[in-house]
């Protein structure tokens, strides 16, 4: 049961595009537009090219710019609002098992990085909110339940995320942790809710899923060069399928169920796939990269004389840009925070 949970899991932290999202607004319910422009005229064949230029470049040292020189500094936003569920289940002989997901995320935290005489220094702070839940069922088995829960301040440096608020975290009722103030590792953070990659690699913000999206079926690509080089990249139900296929492929086959990628285009409820990237025109320097998702999908087939429904549902905007505005000065007690691990 533990490895479809595992599955389940992957699931959703592979959802947010920045998040990867984040790319993943402010908390409260609203969502916001952070790379917006006039993206009305599908880019030229020279545009295209500039672009392919800027984001194979995605792994280099100079994505934030020269991050050697004396004075380098970048303040990067995280931002991030709304849900991702998935469900499964499987009937037979009047038995039922299932899964059931769901996560809510709205969080919206700087980090500003600079050279000093010392190296580079890295502080962070924002707001958080997030909440994960799992629950499984099997016939004769007891039920089985995940449970995280974030809210409040959040702050961070080199190795540690700090949150000052509220803190569940419940493993099917053992374990669990009730906090105000709880400290987590800051790779494990940027891997599972910001979604950007691993701050020991160096990479703070992963585009990748950029150059996945601009090879996908059907994808319309818009430039706005009025001031920096702003692209939206439209996706298709097609392509939404192309960029999520294996994960959900790979969850349906543990219970016996192939789904392919066509069958997931056919069985979407389609609204958008959009991918945002900003950079600066003289530099090549990333100054933004966001994704909006509003997709969901719902299959149901009968195996081996087995009733399977398996169902993935996103709605979620995940943001990365840069921002004149720095982070806040961190708190003097960081280290009167409980560690803890998701």
């Amino acid at each position: 049961m533990k490895k479809l949970a595992k599955a389940l899991l992957t699931l959703t932290l592979g959802a947010g595009i920045a998040l990867s999202a984040a790319a993943l607004s402010a908390c409260g319910s609203s969502k916001e537009m952070l790379i917006d422009g006039d993206f009305s005229t599908q880019a030229t064949e020279a545009q295209l090219t500039t672009l392919r230029g800027y984001v194979s470049d995605f792994n280099s040292d100079d994505l934030l710019g020269d991050t050697e020189a004396s004075g380098w500094s970048y303040n990067a936003r995280y931002n991030a609002s709304g849900s991702i569920s998935a469900s499964m289940n499987v009937s037979m002989e009047g038995q039922t098992a299932g899964m059931d997901l769901d996560t809510d995320v709205n969080y919206d935290h700087t980090i500003s990085m600079a050279n000093v005489d010392s190296g580079v220094s890295v502080r962070g702070s924002g707001n958080m909110s997030y909440g994960f839940n799992l629950s499984m069922s099997s016939p004769g088995e007891e039920d089985y339940r995940i449970s995280a829960e974030l809210d409040g301040s959040s702050y961070n440096d080199e190795d540690y995320f700090y949150l000052n608020g509220s803190v569940n975290l419940n493993d099917n009722g053992s374990g669990q942790i009730q906090s105000t103030k709880v400290k987590f590792d800051l790779d494990m953070l940027f891997g599972n809710i910001f979604q950007t990659g691993s701050t020991s690699s160096g990479m703070i913000v992963d585009i990748s899923p950029a150059l996945d999206a601009l090879e996908a079926a059907g994808a319309a690509v818009y430039v706005d060069e009025s001031s920096s080089f702003k692209v939206k990249i439209s996706l298709s139900s097609q392509g939404w399928a192309e960029m999520y296929a294996e994960a959900i492929e790979d969850f349906a086959g543990m219970v016996g169920s192939y789904i392919d990628l066509n069958v997931i285009a056919n069985n979407t409820d389609f609204g958008h796939c959009d991918i945002y990237l900003d950079f600066n025109k003289d530099t090549g320097v990333l100054l933004g990269y966001g994704s909006s998702v509003d997709a969901e999908f719902g299959y149901s087939a009968t195996v081996s004389g087995a009733s399977v429904s398996v169902t993935y549902d996103m709605d979620i905007d995940s943001w990365f840009v840069s921002t004149d505005e720095e982070a806040g000065q961190l708190p003097s007690d960081l280290g009167e925070y409980q560690y803890a691990v998701m």
